[in-house]
């Protein structure tokens, strides 16, 4: 059998996760994602302010990593693995976009609500969704379910990651719970590891002026620097943007030939 003829399932199954993944893809609006976890005190963990700038003025994405639509799919399977766990245990009140109402008999009755709610008005709009909210002995936690590549829980250190941590943060104070869980699953050996976070009022404040400088940033002088702006190797998350054409004026494929970068002037802003 040619090769060629060998890649039937692995095309349907390529082409049913691309154009799910298209399907649920909204167009953007003027408010930020709880996951994009905007960080400029620390920029390695960060999403990239000039990444969230393009998003905000409308720019059209040139690239598409594709390539990472089944590992995100794998990821996804890992949530709702350890979701049904504990929905089976009646531990869980609610998963993602679903409320969970358990009856009498021990059935349990999935309402759906709003996918995509604001859990952030003020000082500016952020949107999002929980992973899961679960009770234990009589008090509520929310659990934020993370999938990591073997490379990324080589360097999972003793505290979560600071942009899962703010993440947990901003769901924390939208619910009104105090404690949540971060867990982490290596999507190669299916190791877990887990943290306890605790809302933190003082922290999230002071993400939630950042973020608010970066809006008033974007909304008034329109792109905002690039959190790397020296000549050298381009950082981790270049790898996976969307913009590196309008950004770096290459694509990803050259991008990923080159080690060095020389970054575009940017425009100076007063």
């Amino acid at each position: 059998m040619k090769a060629k003829e060998t890649e039937i399932m692995t095309r349907i199954v390529m082409d049913h996760i691309i154009r799910e993944r298209r399907s649920t893809k909204k167009d953007r609006g003027r408010y930020f994602y709880a996951s994009e976890s905007y960080l400029p005190n620390n920029p390695e963990d960060s999403s990239c302010p000039r990444q969230l700038g393009y998003k905000f003025l409308g720019y059209e994405e040139t690239e598409s990593r594709e390539d990472m639509y089944p590992i995100f799919a794998l990821g996804d399977l890992y949530h709702e693995f350890i979701q049904k766990i504990f929905v089976k245990e009646k531990l869980a009140r609610q998963v993602e976009e679903f409320t969970i109402i358990y009856d009498d008999d021990g059935k349990q009755y999935w309402i759906r609500r709003d996918n995509n709610k604001t859990i952030i008005k003020v000082p500016i709009e952020i949107h999002g969704r929980l992973d899961l909210v679960f009770e234990l002995i009589g008090e509520s936690f929310i659990a934020d379910i993370k999938t990591l590549n073997t490379w990324a829980w080589k360097y999972l250190a003793d505290k979560p990651k600071e942009s899962h941590y703010a993440q947990l943060q901003l769901y924390l104070k939208d619910q009104n719970i105090k404690k949540g869980f971060i867990l982490y699953i290596n999507k190669s050996s299916g190791e877990m590891k887990e943290f306890m976070v605790e809302y933190d009022e003082e922290y999230l404040n002071k993400y939630l002026k950042d973020y608010k400088e970066l809006f008033d940033y974007i909304t008034v002088k329109g792109l905002p620097p690039r959190h790397f702006a020296r000549g050298d190797e381009a950082p981790w998350q270049c790898h996976y943007c969307g913009f590196t054409m309008h950004c770096l004026g290459m694509d990803l494929k050259k991008l990923k030939e080159i080690k060095y970068v020389t970054y575009p002037e940017e425009d100076k802003k007063d």
